[in-house]
């Protein structure tokens, strides 16, 4: 299961967003708020909201035990959104261009189940997984019968 969420139009620059996004992507979310908390700056508790949002609808989703539960972060990105051009008086009254750019935030928490000590990851990725082993299993047919039909072939071409 996967909980997203977004934030669009957020009123600060991707790159003070991006400062704070690379140093939390690394981490579950759970620890990623903590460190989020007792960090200063506002693009933290900007981007705490929306991992809370996220574990929110995660929660409405399917409700989670946190004993039985680790959960990641599938997608953390931060995008560029609208840009407002400004202008501030400058010697003599000249104006002078500057730009007001805001961000958009996209979090995707995704869960992977624990038993028996292994991680064991969602459904859709276990089915990936069978579909894989599948089409390993049939490459394999087609190359142990291309290795008969050659190894007869080369039989009875010695024998004439």
């Amino acid at each position: 299961m996967i909980g997203k969420a977004k934030l669009k139009n957020v009123p600060i620059t991707p790159k003070k967003m991006r400062m704070i996004v690379n140093d939390v992507k690394k981490l579950s979310p759970q620890e990623a708020l903590i460190k989020l908390r007792f960090n200063s700056r506002r693009s933290s508790s900007i981007l705490l909201g929306v991992i809370k949002s996220a574990l929110n609808n995660l929660q409405k989703i399917q409700s989670i035990n946190p004993d039985k539960v680790v959960l990641k972060f599938k997608t953390l990105k931060v995008d560029e959104g609208r840009k407002v051009k400004r202008w501030r008086a400058g010697s003599r009254g000249t104006p002078k261009m500057f730009v007001r750019r805001y961000s958009h935030i996209n979090v995707e928490i995704e869960l992977v189940t624990k038993e028996n000590g292994k991680n064991i990851e969602t459904k859709k990725s276990v089915d990936k997984n069978k579909k894989d082993k599948n089409n390993d299993n049939k490459l394999k047919k087609v190359v142990n019968k291309s290795v008969k039909k050659v190894t007869k072939k080369e039989k009875d071409g010695s024998k004439s």
